[in-house]
């Protein structure tokens, strides 16, 4: 008896270790979190007081502006939302001349648009949000030195920021050091709000459109006028089949309608599992026999699409065409325009498709559809299948209650195999 109390004694005592290691954990994680919050935070204010002291609030009506620098250092989707807008603010200023400033790779995303009269890249980070890493910082210095070359170059008379970040609030002391440029706009105001729970129009956090707050940004800015829907202000991309055909990869034929599929995402946990994407693939395949398909995406994302072609049968694997990872961005949006139906995560082939008008099934999952879902020319192009939670939106990069995604894995093939077989009849 004594001898089996003191191996109780033991286990006791390592469960205890082992649960007050987890808690001290738990803590540290929090504090972490807690402090790159306030981090966030300060960055924001900081951005904020920037355009308080620096800059004028608003830009008057008789004011010419003939150059516009607008910094967008996010990934493929959020540069495409931010794009929508940009043909009405160069309209507004008589056909101002736009530079955007993007991540490195992403120079020709934005070719359609006429607006758009060049992109700067800069070495600017990678992944979500473009957070920096540790490595990444002699990145930063560089895109410092581009951005600075290029203020003193051109000398923009405008600064759309559309993503606070150290690398933004480092191009606004520039631009006003070096090239004397007089207004900035930003969406600082809004994301304070949003860290306070405060609104002006009492909407939560997740409710607003990114593209709607990007439009009242410009707006409180005096760049569009108050009262109309923010989608007035919106212009989509223009790309003619002819040109499409043209820039497509080569050996590539577009003889055949296809449907595009782009089962990778940034995020792992923004993705509809890939037996899902098989088995919808395997159903359109045999319901709708001269249709074939197109599976795109970025090299980091080629496992997917091959998890998803090994599944198929043989039939569909030879009307299947593996092209992710060896497309340019360009080649990419080229087969997006081309495509009868695109069928995507929440991602920027998702985004691409909806600027272009192409009807598209999107999938959402740990992010807001109401906040994020891809807009185009045509409302009823987009559909979007969200199973919506208790945790949803959580906009994080794991999952508390799966190893995979679980809201995600609660959309149903069937259900989406119903919609397609009404979209392709």
């Amino acid at each position: 008896m004594i001898y089996q109390g003191s191996i109780n004694l033991k286990y006791q005592l390592f469960f205890e270790r082992i649960t007050l290691f987890f808690l001290i954990m738990s803590i540290f994680a929090q504090i972490k979190l807690i402090i790159r919050r306030i981090e966030t935070l300060a960055m924001y204010f900081f951005s904020f007081l920037l355009n308080k002291t620096l800059f004028k609030n608003r830009v008057p009506d008789d004011t010419l502006i003939s150059s516009i620098m607008v910094i967008k250092l996010d990934n493929v989707g959020d540069i495409v939302l931010s794009s929508l807008l940009m043909s009405a603010v160069a309209e507004r200023f008589g056909n101002a001349k736009i530079v955007y400033v993007v991540k490195k790779g992403l120079k020709d995303l934005l070719f359609p648009l006429d607006s758009v009269s060049e992109v700067v890249e800069v070495p600017y980070g990678k992944g979500h949000c473009s957070q920096m890493r540790d490595n990444e910082k002699t990145d930063e210095r560089a895109a410092r030195s581009i951005i600075k070359k290029y203020l003193k170059e051109q000398r923009p008379q405008m600064i759309v920021d559309l993503r606070t970040s150290s690398l933004g609030n480092f191009a606004a002391v520039m631009a006003r050091v070096c090239a004397g440029t007089r207004f900035r706009v930003t969406i600082d105001l809004f994301r304070i709000k949003e860290i306070f729970g405060i609104r002006a129009d009492r909407r939560a956090k997740w409710d607003r459109h990114e593209v709607e707050t990007f439009y009242f940004a410009m707006r409180d800015a005096g760049i569009f006028p108050r009262g109309p829907d923010y989608r007035s202000g919106l212009r989509f991309w223009d790309l003619s089949k002819k040109l499409s055909q043209d820039i497509c990869p080569a050996g590539f034929s577009t003889d055949r309608p296809f449907i595009l599929v782009q089962p990778g995402a940034v995020w792992e946990f923004k993705r509809w599992p890939s037996a899902y994407y098989s088995k919808l693939i395997s159903s359109i395949a045999g319901h709708y026999w001269d249709a074939s398909f197109v599976l795109v995406g970025t090299a980091d994302e080629r496992e997917t699409s091959m998890k998803v072609f090994d599944r198929l049968d043989e039939k569909t694997r030879e009307r299947t065409t593996v092209l992710t990872g060896k497309t340019s961005l360009k080649e990419l949006v080229a087969l997006v325009n081309l495509a009868e139906l695109v069928i995507a995560n929440d991602s920027g082939v998702a985004h691409i498709a909806g600027a272009l008008g192409i009807r598209t099934i999107v999938f959402f999952g740990p992010s807001s559809p109401e906040r994020f879902e891809p807009l185009s020319i045509h409302e009823g192009n987009i559909k979007v299948f969200h199973r919506r939670m208790e945790c949803c939106p959580c906009d994080q990069m794991n999952c508390r209650y799966d190893r995979d995604s679980y809201c995600l894995s609660r959309i149903s093939p069937g259900l989406v195999e119903e919609y397609v077989e009404n979209v392709l009849a």
